[in-house]
């Protein structure tokens, strides 16, 4: 053998290794991610699940497009709706920063969402007033405008409906 033909042979070789390893890295990275997006979704809703069901509870029996004046004037209403509207804040933003995909995001919260942002919505306009600011409730209102977006399924048709044939 030529030692010119030995060069270019290792080279060919080093040359895939390095891709090799990019694209080993590449795919380590998105396992990553997944799985942290995982830990994330499964915290939250940990969290959610102990702490805000109740709040959820009295913000469903608020009319759609609450009084303002309505939910500032109980202080249980006012307590179950900033609870509400903070903890979908903090979703918004999980989502809009990748760490829980909109999609699951919209299976597991998306009525709660949609109805929470119907019932609240003038409410945190008042406080947007109140605060000459656009910031309060944004990433609630931004991740309500993307599940309505999406809208994947009916509204009235819950997951025992509409995944009936799931898996078969």
């Amino acid at each position: 053998m030529e030692l010119g033909f030995v060069v270019q042979v290792v080279q060919l070789l080093a040359g895939l290794t390095v891709i090799g390893g990019a694209v080993f890295a590449v795919v380590q990275v998105r396992e990553l991610k997944r799985q942290r997006q995982g830990a994330v979704a499964f915290t939250f809703i940990q969290q959610w699940n102990s702490e805000r069901s109740d709040d959820l509870d009295v913000v469903y029996a608020l009319p759609d497009a609450a009084d303002p004046r309505q939910i500032d004037g109980d202080a249980a209403i006012r307590h179950a709706a900033n609870s509400v509207y903070m903890n979908l804040e903090q979703l918004g933003l999980l989502v809009h920063d990748e760490f829980i995909d909109l999609a699951t995001a919209d299976e597991w919260a998306g009525g709660a969402v949609r109805v929470s942002w119907r019932k609240l919505r003038p409410w945190i306009e008042a406080k947007r007033d109140r605060a000459k600011s656009q910031r309060p409730g944004e990433w609630f209102q931004w991740l309500a405008e993307r599940m309505a977006e999406r809208r994947t399924r009916d509204e009235t048709v819950g997951a025992h409906t509409a995944y009936r044939n799931w898996g078969r």
